[in-house]
């Protein structure tokens, strides 16, 4: 046949009849086929300067809050007991909030909360909607499971040493002593039950929220518009800020430039939050052992 508009228009039509079998005999059925639409993948949205801003007033007013709480003078009338427990309610409903508010931002950039914060590797779906492009390089190779090990070791006996050495520099030397007000006594009590919710809300439950909200919003959103050692020294001094202690911001000045080069170099958030929780970990058992240890 040959090839003209007609043919052609004959060709398409015929290969639109579909021939099969029914009650023994052949009959013809004329099927409408669709044609086959690429798939449209929606491009994730990236974080903006709303969210950084969200997430920092929202760790900003629970800090302020909980440091007006602590040191209320209505919440001290409270029995000894009573204040402690006071206080470690008020961390665990201040944390709960900020983990709503994460939730809420990942919702908004419409992906789920893991891939958002890093919790697990990224899905090929997720790669090609461009959800790691603000990340640094992301065709760099993250670290491996090894390396990453090594790294958070090191990096921990490092930031031992570190307040191993401000402690003990800071005190005789400038006579500057660590406040009442941030030592783990004073917060959690002198008991056992004290010593185990300072371990969930200061070792574990912290450091997992902090670093969601600082080494992924904060610090993605720096890294896509400057130099990434700038970027972690600008995020590190706002991590040491929203702690508001004066006498150990040199300590999470370094745990935060710390912290930020294993989120870059990792590509996952678990070495930072690991080294995190290891770092403040080592402060509430030191704090709690010379109380509780028998002498």
């Amino acid at each position: 046949m040959p090839d003209t508009p007609d043919s052609r228009e004959i060709l398409e039509r015929l290969s639109q009849i579909d021939v099969r079998q029914q009650g023994g005999q052949h009959g013809i059925k004329t099927v409408t086929r669709q044609p086959r639409l690429r798939r449209s993948v929606e491009t994730v949205r990236p974080w903006s300067l709303a969210d950084v801003i969200i997430i920092a007033l929202t760790l900003l007013a629970a800090g302020v809050v909980s440091s007006l709480i602590i040191g209320n003078r209505l919440t001290n009338l409270l029995p000894a007991v009573g204040v402690v427990w006071v206080r470690i309610t008020l961390l665990v409903v201040f944390y709960v909030i900020e983990l709503g508010v994460l939730a809420l931002l990942a919702y908004r950039r419409k992906l789920p909360f893991a891939a958002a914060f890093r919790l697990r590797q990224l899905t090929d779906d997720e790669h090609e909607r461009g959800e790691n492009s603000e990340y640094g390089d992301s065709s760099a190779r993250p670290l491996s499971t090894v390396r990453a090990t090594v790294a958070v070791i090191c990096l921990s006996i490092l930031l031992w040493l570190a307040a191993l050495g401000w402690t003990s520099w800071a005190a005789p030397l400038l006579k500057w002593h660590a406040p009442k007000a941030g030592s783990m006594p004073y917060l959690f009590g002198t008991s056992w039950a004290g010593a185990i919710a300072a371990v969930f809300t200061v070792a574990i439950l912290g450091p997992f929220i902090e670093e969601l909200a600082f080494r992924v919003i904060i610090q993605e959103w720096f890294s896509a518009r400057l130099p990434v050692v700038l970027a972690a020294v600008i995020i590190s001094t706002l991590f040491a800020a929203s702690h508001i202690s004066l006498w150990a911001a040199p300590l999470y000045v370094l745990l935060g430039f710390v912290t930020a080069w294993l989120a870059y170099k990792a590509k996952t958030i678990w070495p930072a939050v690991i080294v995190h929780a290891i770092y403040n970990a080592t402060a509430v058992l030191a704090a709690f052992y010379l109380l509780l240890m028998p002498k």
